[in-house]
């Protein structure tokens, strides 16, 4: 008896342990190397996400919809903002903007020539985009003020001066002003206000507020609100901050040396700040002491997923810095930086230069959603946030509501005839008047309805 216990005792812990085992599979998922990767790239896209990936983002429906008719290449290529090499509509770049369909540009400089050339430039990028049956990109340009300014003439004024007013009514004013400057030219994102906190003989001197860490955050909120009410998007940068760099990360290799906790008390605020309303972050390329002094901040999921989302709340679009400046860093090439980037959370991939480097960027992205290193689930995540952007700065048409159902069309037969009675008598007045029901006449039989046929072109 005693033995017989022992035996179902066993049985019973053995049938325990598969169970467990079972839960944990199902809950941990099923591959132990690729189900863990793609729950880090979830986690640090949208923390939470690798739970519920398909409910990782709340975006409209029209958004989810508009997602799932872009092909895979249309998908990755949405995730990709590159310089624009053109200056009139005739130029090489629009027949390859219409075969890859980018989804952005970032104006400079070399692309302006006056007013009208720029407002026609950027036209054609919606013409075509129509004719090809592309999302409408973002068109970004560096409009930050002074100059460092794309367009020299444009407001705003320098951010240098500004913050020298200890005014933030005057950040705002300069902001809406410059926004709407832009929006006339055809540009709908402004890679501004820089919001690092200045330090003596630091590599953003004079292009910042200045170097106190409250005037900063209150003139950088004021900017956002500014950009905001012109009907503009705003991009911050450059996140963590780069005040206190040791170069121009553009340039050469660039480490802050602070640590967490400094960095917290005085570089992290202006984010902060605008953590809840600012549309763009921006994501430096130069390395902190406070995590590993050695890759690019916008290659470090502690910064993206962790520092940026999961600290601070933030739940916008996340750019990169310029990849090709990035890329040196580590002594690898611009392809696999991009996928890097993606992998640690960004959602659009900034990539300056010719077509060679773009091309390799996207190719490589393109590979690594082929192959499973970079999920289905993950590129999803960054489309529709991408696309809830655009749709929300009106980039994304709303599909035209379906007309309601139209009622049944009136039968052309002619209208039934009243019943004939039979004459009445004429009778005396207070007499009652009989109507006899036996010459009741039949009514003509009415002609048959006409079909209805196809809807014309265009209706639902």
């Amino acid at each position: 008896m005693r033995r017989r216990r022992l035996i179902a005792l066993a049985a019973l812990a053995l049938l325990v342990a598969v169970v467990g085992v079972g839960l944990a599979v199902a809950i941990g998922g099923g591959g132990p190397d690729i189900s863990r990767r793609e729950h880090t790239q979830l986690e640090n896209a949208a923390p939470g996400s690798s739970k519920h990936p398909a409910r990782g983002l709340v975006v409209p429906a029209a958004v989810r919809r508009a997602a799932d008719r872009l092909t895979l290449p249309r998908q990755v290529a949405q995730l990709f903002v590159v310089d624009m090499e053109a200056r009139y509509p005739r130029d090489p770049f629009f027949s390859q903007f219409r075969q890859r369909g980018w989804g952005g540009v970032v104006l400079g400089p070399d692309n302006f020539v006056n007013p009208g050339q720029l407002a026609a430039l950027t036209g054609e990028l919606g013409v075509v985009a129509r004719q090809a049956g592309i999302v409408l990109p973002v068109i970004a340009v560096n409009q930050s003020g002074g100059s460092s300014s794309a367009f020299p003439g444009l407001p705003p004024r320098a951010q240098g001066a500004i913050g020298r007013t200890f005014r933030p009514a005057v950040a705002l004013s300069q902001a809406r002003a410059a926004g709407r400057a832009l929006r006339k030219l055809g540009v709908n994102l402004n890679l501004a206000p820089v919001a690092d906190v200045g330090t003596p003989a630091g590599p953003v001197e004079g292009q910042v507020y200045g170097d106190d860490a409250g005037v900063v955050s209150r003139m950088v909120a004021a900017a956002v609100r500014g950009y905001r009410q012109a009907r503009i998007m705003s991009a911050v940068s450059h996140f963590p901050g780069i005040g206190a760099a040791s170069a121009d990360p553009d340039v050469a290799t660039a480490t802050v040396g602070l640590s967490l906790a400094e960095m917290r008390r005085r570089d992290l605020r202006p984010f902060a700040a605008v953590a809840r309303t600012v549309p763009v972050v921006i994501v430096a390329n130069a390395v902190y002491a406070a995590y590993d002094g050695v890759t690019p901040a916008v290659l470090l999921p502690e910064v993206v997923g962790g520092l940026l989302r999961r600290d601070l709340g933030f739940h916008g679009v996340v750019m990169t810095d310029d990849l090709v400046s990035t890329a040196p860093v580590l002594g690898q090439g611009v392809g696999a930086t991009a996928v890097s980037a993606l992998e640690a959370g960004a959602d659009l991939l900034y990539v300056s230069g010719g077509g060679a480097d773009q091309k390799s960027a996207y190719r490589a992205v393109m590979r690594a959603v082929r192959s499973g290193r970079v999920s289905r689930a993950r590129l999803r995540l960054s489309v529709l946030r991408v696309l809830a952007l655009k749709r929300r700065y009106g980039l994304l048409p709303s599909p035209r509501p379906r007309p309601p159902a139209a009622a049944k069309r009136p039968s052309r037969a002619a209208p039934a005839r009243p019943r004939r009675t039979a004459p009445t008598r004429r009778s005396r007045p207070g007499a009652r008047t009989v109507t006899s029901p036996r010459r009741r006449a039949s009514p003509r039989r009415a002609p048959p309805a006409p079909v209805a046929g196809p809807p014309a072109p265009g209706r639902p």
